[in-house]
């Protein structure tokens, strides 16, 4: 992991970890038209979710952090992710991604559950 991959958060240097993941599998609730969905994942160095984003392939994006954890939509994912721990199915649709690639994602405009 790269130097600008380490974020300083709280005065506390935590090495943080960036994924996408591949989900193909509907909601299971009202959404389920938003189709199938790529989650990018931020973890810190415990595994714990800090940051989620969720781009569906119809459209829709959830974001969700620390201060906006849940909401009618969805959550925050919890943790700890351990990617060592996942079935084979699952771990083969994990990737580990640049902190670039995670922030062009989190950035994005058009969320639907955030304001900005």
């Amino acid at each position: 992991m790269r130097l600008s991959d380490k974020l300083f958060c709280s005065s506390v240097l935590r090495l943080m970890q960036h994924y996408k993941f591949r989900w193909e599998e509907l909601r299971g609730d009202r959404f389920d038209d938003w189709g199938f969905c790529w989650d990018y994942w931020e973890v810190d160095d415990a595994g714990e979710f800090t940051r989620s984003v969720s781009v569906y392939d119809g459209g829709p994006i959830l974001r969700y952090d620390e201060e906006h954890a849940a909401d009618t939509y969805g959550q925050l994912p919890e943790g700890p992710l351990d990617p060592a721990t996942l079935e084979p199915e699952h771990r083969a649709m994990l990737h580990e991604i640049e902190l670039e690639e995670f922030e062009r994602v989190w950035q994005q405009p058009g969320a639907i559950n955030r304001d900005s």
